[in-house]
């Protein structure tokens, strides 16, 4: 059925970032290509538009050229925004493997992975080119944090509490401004994953 979605009667449908990489090689799709298409719409949904197809260091997508055109693909390494818990990206990676042998072998277990996933917490996130902001009412407060320059030499970021009227501020959090900016990525993960 698959195969005659994107190949037969209506030829090439399909959002090119879902394509799993071996359709382009061999023009067949299975429920390995579907596991991928899946897991790359989480991977979308998780991040939104601007994460999911930005370039730069730890880009979501690469592109590969095939049969002369470029397609876009989901990267073998790339970052996830920070607050993703690690048990949605070991998901989400194997869903979206470039290897299908590596994938989850059937949509069953596919969907059973995903709902064992836990409720994580409702942070609001909202993805600039240039920097991420989130924000929690947790508490009886606002929780806030700002990730500045992401991927750059002038990265850093902060985390906060304060009264819901806006008052009454706590720095919860921060990057070490004499550290690389790898590791501000991962000091910002861990302080998310210190609050779950």
């Amino acid at each position: 059925m698959t195969d005659k979605l994107l190949f037969g009667f209506v030829g090439g449908a399909g959002t090119p970032q879902y394509i799993a990489p071996e359709v382009l090689a061999t023009l067949k799709c299975s429920f390995l290509t579907d596991v991928y298409s899946l897991g790359a719409t989480f991977l979308h949904l998780a991040h939104g538009d601007i994460w999911f197809s930005r370039a730069g260091k730890n880009a979501v997508l690469k592109h590969i050229n095939f049969n002369g055109e470029t397609w876009p693909v989901i990267a073998d390494e790339y970052a996830f925004l920070p607050h993703i818990p690690v048990s949605w990206r070991k998901v989400i990676k194997k869903m979206t493997s470039g290897d299908p042998a590596k994938r989850y072998q059937s949509m069953e277990s596919c969907v059973d992975a995903i709902s064992r996933l836990p409720v994580v917490a409702d942070w609001q996130c909202e993805v600039k080119t240039d920097s991420v902001s989130w924000s929690l009412v947790k508490g009886g407060r606002m929780w806030r944090v700002q990730w500045d320059g992401y991927f750059t030499p002038k990265e850093s970021w902060v985390a906060w509490s304060e009264d819901l009227d806006g008052k009454r501020k706590k720095t919860l959090g921060k990057s070490d401004h004499r550290d690389k900016p790898s590791k501000h990525y991962k000091s910002l993960q861990k302080w998310f994953v210190d609050r779950k």
